[in-house]
């Protein structure tokens, strides 16, 4: 599976997490940075509130970028995220979106994702 705006391919090593396992793990314990062309979608059988939506960041290592899209694929919110650290309380988050969501994509930090673009699955 790769993912792409319009013409251009955005991610062309995708992760595909959708058992209970694979989302509950995410990108927990990884130290190697995610490549430019490397993303985790994690995908739910319909458009999820923003609590069943949510990420968290605990025993990450590495910040990414979090983008969150409709069933149709198009991008709803987007965060920034950063690991979590005891040591510094405002790293204590929860990411939700800001609506219903069907699809998350956890990619490099920095990844430029714009709120309202559309994505395609192909």
């Amino acid at each position: 599976m790769k993912i792409r705006a319009g013409k251009r391919v955005l991610f062309s090593r995708v992760k595909v997490c959708s058992s209970v396992l694979d989302k509950m793990l995410g990108i927990m314990g990884r130290r190697r940075p995610i490549g430019r062309a490397e993303c985790l979608l994690f995908t739910e059988e319909r458009e999820a509130g923003p609590i069943s939506a949510s990420i968290h960041m605990a025993f990450c290592f590495l910040p990414i970028t979090v983008a969150w899209l409709d069933g149709e694929g198009r991008v709803v919110d987007v965060a920034q995220a950063v690991p979590f650290s005891l040591l510094a309380p405002a790293t204590w988050r929860i990411y939700a979106p800001s609506s219903p969501a069907r699809y998350i994509i956890e990619c490099r930090a920095g990844t430029k994702l714009t709120k309202g673009q559309k994505l395609e699955l192909f």
